[in-house]
């Protein structure tokens, strides 16, 4: 995953305060790639997770807005 960090297709990443699971910010160009992306996680590659993928449109980052969709 540090690869994927590297290569910024991983924007953040990280647990809540109870480390119940595990959360990305990925960036992809599709959803295809963001699957794989997700997939390539060690831990949901072995079978040792599942994950849950959402699309998600971003219409503002810190005070910027990108117009309406």
């Amino acid at each position: 995953m540090k690869q994927q960090h590297d290569e910024g297709k991983i924007v953040l990443s990280g647990p809540p305060p109870d480390h119940s699971l595990g959360m990305y910010l990925i960036r992809a160009g599709s959803r295809e790639e963001g699957e794989r992306i997700a997939a390539s996680d060690p831990f949901a590659a072995a079978g040792d997770c599942a994950y849950e993928l959402f699309d998600w449109q971003i219409n503002e980052i810190m005070g910027v807005g990108f117009g309406n969709p």
